[in-house]
């Protein structure tokens, strides 16, 4: 889960495409991106939430039991309001 901010407006693309903040996606922002849970955030370290087996694993369309999903809903809103937020600030997004 990547980080990211931009204005109220949008964001323009280097050649100057404007996006629409109800269209962009942190793909679309140059500036620094940041993944949540990674190691020394905001470095370029990776970190996945597991939501279960990967689609070429046996059962990899088997459901997974519902405290696995709101483990990990609690882990991403923890990392929300202990990292985003905090990186929100610093960029002046509030």
């Amino acid at each position: 889960m990547e980080v990211a901010a931009c204005g109220p407006n949008g964001f323009t693309m280097g050649w100057g495409e404007v996006i629409g903040p109800s269209k962009v996606n942190a793909q679309h922002i140059s500036g620094p991106r940041p993944r949540l849970g990674s190691a020394g955030f905001p470095g370029s370290a990776d970190h996945w939430f597991v939501f279960g087996t990967r689609m070429y694993e046996p059962h990899a369309d088997a459901l997974q039991p519902p405290h696995h999903y709101e483990q990990i809903a609690a882990e991403v809103m923890q990392l929300v309001e202990t990292t985003a937020e905090p990186f929100w600030q610093s960029v002046g997004i509030r």
